[in-house]
This record gives C-alpha cells, sequence and structure tokens, in this order.
C-alpha cells in the first residue's frame, strides 16, 4: 500500500505522497511512518540502481551503499570452497545473499540492530535458511566463537568519519582494518576478502600479505578487494559485467612519453584500471605511449581495436595551453552542439563549467570530445572524435 501511494508522487518522497502513507495506515502505526516511507523510497531506489532482489527491502541509505548483486556474486565465487563465512558488516544483505548460494553457512554481523533486523527479514522473505544474522559490532565473543568455527571472512567495514561523511581513509575504517587483516587463522585453508573503496588511502604495512583486486562495473571503478588464500598472486582487475580480468605484470611498464599530434589516437583506459595504480603496464602492453607518465592518457598512432578496457578517441586539432575563449571559436569552427563531451586530466579546471561557458550552436547536429591535460608545464587543449567506444 505505502509503495503504491509513493509511486504516484515520483521517485523523491513528497509531502503530499507521504500524507497519503500516513492516512492510510492506522492509528498504532503513525510512528512508523517515517521508517516505512524510507524502506519504500529506499527499495524504489535499489530497483533503479540495478540492486533489488526478490523479497529485499532497502533503506535509502542501504540502496546507496549495497553491493551491485553482479559484483556480490563475484565475491562470492571465491570463497566457493569454504564450509562457513563469516562476514563483518552485513549492510543490505547483498552479499551474504550471494554467499549463501554457494557456502553451506554463513553468519554475518551488523552492528545497526535496525540493519540487522531487515537484513534477518530479507533472508526469511527470500527463503534463505543457512545465514545466521547476528545484531553485534565486531569484535565480541559471538564473532571469536564464530571465527574459531570459520574458513571464510567476508567483510565490507564502514568507511565514515565521526560526521558520517564518507572518507577514503583508513583510520576511520570500522571495524579498524588492522583489526581485519591480523585476525588470527590456525592452520588450514583459509579465504580472506575485505572491501575498500578504489581510492582509498591504506598503510601497505596494515595490507602485507594480501593481493589486490579492482573491481569495474560499467565504466566506473567500484571497488578494491583484499584477498588471501584464494589463489591471487598479483594485482588485477576484474570487469565483473563483461567476464573480463586483467591481470598486473611481475615487472612494471615504463610507457614512453611524447607530445600529442593530429592524427593521434588518444587511449582514456577504464576506470578500474587507473585505481589499480599499474595502468602504465597496461599501457605498454597495448603497445600505447603516454602524454606524461602521471596522466592516465594513451597515445596511438595506429588503429586501436574497440574494447571494455577502454574509450577512444582521434584528435583532429591541438591547442597548447587552456583558454575558454579559444575554446568557444573553436566549437563554432568545428560547428560542435551541446552534446560535445569535456574531459580533463592533470589540471583544475572543472569540466561542467567549461561545457556551461563554451555557448554551443543550437543549430549543429554534430559534437565532438575535448580533452584538456599537460605534460610537466605544457598544458594542453585536444579537439577530438570519439571512436571505438564500446557502451557499457
Amino acid at each position: 500500500m505505502a509503495s503504491e501511494a509513493l509511486s504516484r508522487y515520483g521517485p523523491v518522497p513528497v509531502p503530499a505522497g507521504i500524507e497519503a502513507v500516513r492516512k492510510g495506515l492506522p492509528a498504532t502505526m503513525q510512528t512508523f511512518v517515517p521508517g516505512i516511507v524510507d524502506l519504500v523510497t529506499g527499495t524504489q531506489r535499489a530497483i533503479r540502481l540495478g540492486k533489488a532482489a526478490d523479497g529485499w527491502f532497502f533503506t535509502s541509505t542501504g540502496a546507496e551503499q549495497a553491493t551491485h548483486p553482479l559484483i556480490a556474486a563475484h565475491h562470492a565465487a571465491r570463497f566457493a570452497d569454504c564450509r562457513h563465512v563469516v562476514e563483518v558488516c552485513t549492510g543490505a544483505g547483498i552479499d551474504a545473499r550471494a554467499l549463501a548460494a554457494v557456502v553451506p553457512h554463513v553468519t554475518t554481523f551488523e552492528a545497526d540492530p535496525t540493519l540487522a533486523a531487515l537484513a534477518e527479514g530479507n533472508m526469511r522473505r527470500a527463503g534463505i535458511g543457512n545465514v545466521d544474522v547476528v545484531a553485534q559490532a565486531v569484535p565480541s565473543e559471538v564473532f571469536t566463537n564464530a571465527w574459531r568455527q570459520a574458513d571464510g571472512l567476508w567483510a565490507d567495514p564502514s568507511r565514515r568519519d565521526e560526521q558520517g561523511r564518507r572518507t577514503r581513509s583508513a583510520v576511520h575504517h570500522d571495524p579498524p582494518l588492522g583489526l581485519l587483516t591480523t585476525l588470527p587463522v590456525d592452520g588450514g585453508e583459509f579465504v580472506i576478502g575485505i572491501k575498500l573503496g578504489p581510492g582509498d588511502e591504506v598503510d601497505s604495512q596494515i595490507t602485507s600479505g594480501f593481493m589486490d583486486e579492482y573491481i569495474g562495473l560499467g565504466h566506473e571503478a567500484r571497488e578494491r578487494i583484499l584477498w588471501k588464500g584464494t589463489g591471487i598472486t598479483r594485482r588485477c582487475v576484474t570487469l565483473v559485467d563483461k567476464g573480463l580480468t586483467w591481470v598486473s605484470p611481475p615487472e612494471p611498464g615504463l610507457p614512453a612519453e611524447r607530445p600529442p599530434e593530429v592524427g593521434d589516437i588518444i587511449v582514456e583506459p577504464h576506470a578500474a584500471l587507473i585505481a589499480s595504480g599499474d595502468v602504465g603496464s597496461w599501457f605498454v602492453e597495448q603497445g600505447l605511449d603516454v602524454i606524461d607518465r602521471r596522466i592516465a592518457y594513451g597515445l596511438g598512432r595506429m588503429h586501436v581495436p574497440a574494447s571494455p578496457w577502454m574509450q577512444s578517441f582521434i584528435v583532429i586539432d591541438i591547442e597548447e595551453g587552456i583558454d575558454v575563449k579559444r575554446m568557444r571559436r573553436k566549437v563554432r569552427e568545428l560547428d560542435w552542439n551541446s552534446g560535445t563531451e569535456i574531459k580533463k586530466r592533470g589540471v583544475s579546471m572543472d569540466p561542467m563549467e567549461v561545457h556551461h561557458a563554451l555557448g554551443f550552436p543550437s543549430s549543429s547536429s554534430s559534437a565532438g570530445v575535448i580533452v584538456m591535460t599537460r605534460a610537466d608545464s605544457v598544458r594542453y587543449t585536444l579537439y577530438a572524435i570519439r571512436v571505438n567506444s564500446v557502451t557499457a
């Protein structure tokens, strides 16, 4: 009923929609209206984000933070030989659901009692009977006992500061990352996976003994995972929606640097490759040069095959320096419309502000790509046309 009432008012809860829900509930349930509205809007948002699952309810925050089901299935596959996996930070329960499909027993810990109750209800409605949801923070005595019986750990520690804002600093991980990476393992085969943000700042001493896997979905870098006990021996990047994995070479590659030229193919690697910190090796494997080794734009002089690993653009003109007035004149000369993309790397200018300032001709039917970048102290404005793009 609440879902039907709110759906008439669009994806964002408005006063009229909330009032419709309130009027439709008995007096004894009026105090639950905010929570019900949050569940309805959160579940609707999860559907739009492609994260929905049968029988699953989400809070608004939970919908944003929940693991995408494709990624959760990828995580779970690493634990296929385990008997009992302990999960730290249940959240919306999507990872626990995926683990339950491949592991006989899952014990999942959630410090927030409301989220724990929601996850437990989700499991019950979905008919999942091999997951125990424990409404406790980690560490605890219950966690220690479960840990002693387990042969796998999956953890998605909270990454929020004291004000509740998302942070990239491992100092704010909860439970602490140092605790999760040093849990005692008493012999035997044990699989550990710890989810981080792809750009999180982590002390390498804390992650010693773990291997990195960077996860891409669509054009985005979604996760960095620390793995142990999986057989992964080198850093890798996986595009879960494409079923592709790139493995970093034993020795990092060093691509050649050179200035861009008209006719060059600019290659923009997938964000997950860039996040991995070893995009230089990937450039070398593809036979590409770079404008600057610190800037993740590759340069090729020959045709670059279409690939999910990259987007590519052919350079049709180059200007040294970055000047909005010159750009404005150029887009009129090229007769590009407002569909033109503005990209930047290594410079501080805001692409959206630049786009707004260019005042594109409204009559044009063509669009291009403007790339703002640099090499040491030289800044470039590159005018290009998109080629060989693989749709996510």
